[in-house]
């Protein structure tokens, strides 16, 4: 997964078997978080060293070593380090596979839970835990035939979370999905996505309203609810990461990367980058390459 957060239409393993294993770590991101993003798969995950702050359009936790999460396809979410940055911590394994691996699965049975941590002390989610420790082994090893194992434990899980779903704490958060909040999300998906295909241009406030067919104001306070942020923030903030990853990855020169990434002046963009980042674009090139 990009630190970007990337919300296009990546291919997850392959056509054949949709199925992706991560191994990352969050001290290895120079932010130390992978901003919002969301993406038509599940995706499961577990920490195995340190903690992390993961966060949706319902609430945030602190997930610690040991305890994992569930997300369900199109949910927004963000996660980042909790704790310090540079003593190896923030250690997480995560599967991202398409809904339709189990397609046997009617898309309405798959609605809830939106998103769930799951806690080692408690017994149907610790057991969920182990299975995915034995996931990620499977995974990663891949032996003879390693899909069908994958699919069996994945089944195994979503059954798991499924069948809870209709305790009471999952009812509450049905509940909890008011018009309001789901027209929101709606539309600050439009808005992201409009930012993420035209980031690189001169666009306003205006336009990234006009993108869910929202009023300046609205989108402001929408931005805020959601992200508490600006919309104008928002659009540095992913111009800036944008411009980050390609410092790294790329041989563009600075001035090149300055104005590929909307930037109209490579004076400003040194500056915003710097108080971003910490250090002047060809610092941050020449401390990360």
């Amino acid at each position: 997964m990009s630190e970007n957060g990337s919300t296009d239409g990546m291919q997850h393993g392959t056509l054949l078997f949709p199925c992706t294993f991560h191994d990352q770590w969050f001290d290895n991101f120079y932010t130390g978080e992978i901003p919002w993003h969301w993406h038509n798969d599940i995706e499961l995950g577990i920490v195995t060293d340190g903690s992390l702050t993961v966060r949706d359009n319902d609430g945030t936790w602190t997930v610690h070593e040991g305890e994992g999460y569930f997300f369900n396809s199109g949910i927004m979410h963000e996660m980042g380090n909790s704790g310090t940055k540079g003593e190896g911590n923030g250690h997480l394994l995560s599967v991202v596979f398409d809904p339709g691996i189990i397609s046997v699965i009617s898309p309405a049975v798959m609605q809830y839970p939106r998103g769930l941590l799951l806690q080692s002390d408690i017994r149907w989610q610790e057991e969920i835990l182990e299975k995915m420790k034995k996931l990620f082994i499977t995974g990663t090893i891949k032996p003879f035939c390693y899909e069908l194992s994958v699919l069996s434990v994945i089944a195994d899980i979503l059954f798991a979370i499924i069948s809870k779903s209709e305790t009471d704490v999952l009812k509450n958060q049905k509940a909890k999905q008011d018009g309001r909040k789901i027209m929101d999300e709606t539309r600050i998906k439009a808005m992201l996505d409009f930012i993420r295909k035209h980031f690189n241009e001169n666009i306003s406030v205006g336009n990234i309203a006009a993108a869910a067919n929202i009023s300046e104001s609205e989108c402001y306070r929408i931005f805020k609810r959601i992200l508490n942020t600006t919309p104008v923030n928002h659009l540095l903030d992913f111009r800036i990461r944008t411009a980050a990853n390609m410092l790294i990855e790329e041989k563009k020169t600075i001035s090149e990367i300055c104005y590929s990434t909307g930037f109209n002046s490579p004076a400003y963009f040194t500056k915003a980058f710097h108080e971003y980042a910490g250090y002047t674009p060809k610092e941050f090139r020449n401390k990360l390459r």
